[in-house]
């Protein structure tokens, strides 16, 4: 069969936020491939996007991997592994029929049931759970496919970008902490009528309910923008930073 697909996310690790944003509210027909061994899942759903934000959640992949191969396999193999394509967009009605399409002309090997309209977490009968335990035994797991597994089971490991952008993360995070010690401030209570003298942004912080961080973009707000109103309605902050 020659198929060619309308969306190809290639390395679905890496594109998993775009399958997922590009497909909310969207109908039609999926298919997972693991590239090493060109298996195949086929699937379809009247909502490909929040179908797709299951799919990248540990814990649901995890609670259906028992009856599932391909929730089995991308726990084995890991996101990167596997390329991601919408075969074809469809109206909601038409999505099973689509669906039982491609199962037949392209006979997964991940789709332990061949009807359309069967789902993951559906009661099994014994005839399928036979065969999904005749599907799952007899294969030995390589060192790196144990090390894959144990990677999966303390959290899928992040993409070199992935990573890269958290130590950009950690390192804002570090720099917005650096800036909330060693400052003196004062806080008006419009309210009870109060000011309280404090010594760094997070004991204010504490004391009136809030994150240091929403003290500093208070701050933002009132040094380039010109914002007067009180903060959460309530208190008037002022920070000195000549001390």
């Amino acid at each position: 069969m020659n198929l060619i697909p309308v969306v190809i996310y290639g390395n679905a690790d890496k594109e998993k936020a775009a399958a997922i944003k590009c497909n909310r509210k969207k109908s039609g027909v999926y298919r997972w491939t693991h590239r090493e061994s060109g298996k195949i899942y086929i699937g379809s759903s009247v909502n490909i996007g929040q179908r797709f934000v299951s799919y990248f959640s540990y814990s649901w992949v995890a609670s259906q991997a028992k009856y599932s191969i391909i929730c089995r396999s991308l726990l084995r193999y890991g996101y990167s592994e596997f390329s991601l394509d919408i075969l074809e967009y469809c109206n909601i009605e038409n999505t099973i029929k689509r669906e039982q399409f491609y199962l037949d002309s392209l006979n997964p090997e991940y789709n332990i049931l061949k009807q359309a309209g069967s789902r993951t977490g559906s009661v099994q009968s014994e005839e399928t759970k036979a065969k999904i335990r005749l599907s799952l035994i007899g294969s030995k797991r390589t060192d790196i496919t144990k090390s894959k597994i144990k990677e999966s089971r303390l959290g899928f490991s992040p993409s070199a970008e992935t990573r890269a952008k958290l130590k950009k993360v950690m390192a804002l995070k570090l720099n917005e902490f650096s800036k909330i010690q060693g400052l003196r401030l004062t806080v008006l209570d419009l309210e009870t009528k109060i000011t309280t003298e404090y010594d760094s942004i997070r004991r204010a912080a504490v004391g009136i309910g809030c994150y240091p961080s929403n003290i500093l973009r208070y701050e933002n707000l009132q040094l380039n923008k010109g914002y007067t109103k009180p903060f959460k309605g309530r208190y008037v902050i002022v920070i000195n930073r000549n001390k």
